[in-house]
């Protein structure tokens, strides 16, 4: 396992990534809110520790990639400005990521991908809208709640922002990828369970 990078996530980016993602839950963009939380203070967005790391690779990358499954476990909290490890480990068409702080695990990312080609980028997939999410309230659910919900969500991807943020993802994972991913932390943050 080598160590390839560090990175750290401020209270500005993470108010950029929830207008791209739609999630602006209170845990991550309002620190006095998030003081009377779980974790004492405002946190990263799993995602986008999940988006940072695979932006981080695919800066390396010469070829578009098409993301064929990825599995994500945050088991600890990212505060701002922490500084964060990242170790990799790769096999063929697998690679694994272990996110640390001061030497605790935080995330554990695996990625199965292909080489994809310059087509996938935009993948037909220009009927998504790009504009940034509207600000609303996340919803205030109990977790059994939670397991009697079903549904769909719509997706959108600001091309602008995902550029200033994102400029490897940009360029070489497909918007509908990038939209699905994004859709993930919405329907967490904001949805099922919302503020818990």
């Amino acid at each position: 396992m080598i160590k390839p990078n560090t990175f750290h996530v401020t209270p500005e980016s993470s108010l950029s990534f929830s207008q791209l993602s739609g999630d602006y839950n209170p845990l991550h963009i309002d620190g006095e809110a998030a003081r009377r939380m779980k974790f004492g203070g405002a946190v990263v967005h799993g995602m986008h520790l999940c988006l940072q790391t695979l932006e981080m690779w695919l800066q390396n990358m010469t070829d578009p990639v098409d993301l064929i499954d990825i599995d994500c476990h945050f088991s600890n909290p990212v505060h701002h400005d922490d500084c964060v490890e990242l170790f990799q480990e790769e096999r063929e068409g697998e690679i694994q990521w272990t996110l640390k702080v001061e030497g605790d695990i935080t995330s554990a990312i695996t990625v199965q991908w292909q080489t994809g080609d310059s087509s996938s980028i935009s993948d037909g997939h220009d009927s998504i809208p790009s504009d940034i999410w509207p600000r609303v309230n996340c919803k205030n659910r109990q977790i059994t709640e939670a397991a009697r919900l079903s549904g769909s969500t719509d997706l959108r991807l600001d091309d602008d922002l995902l550029n200033r943020l994102f400029p490897a993802i940009a360029k070489k994972l497909s918007r509908a990828n990038t939209a699905v991913l994004l859709a993930g932390t919405r329907i967490v943050g904001m949805e099922i369970p919302g503020l818990h």
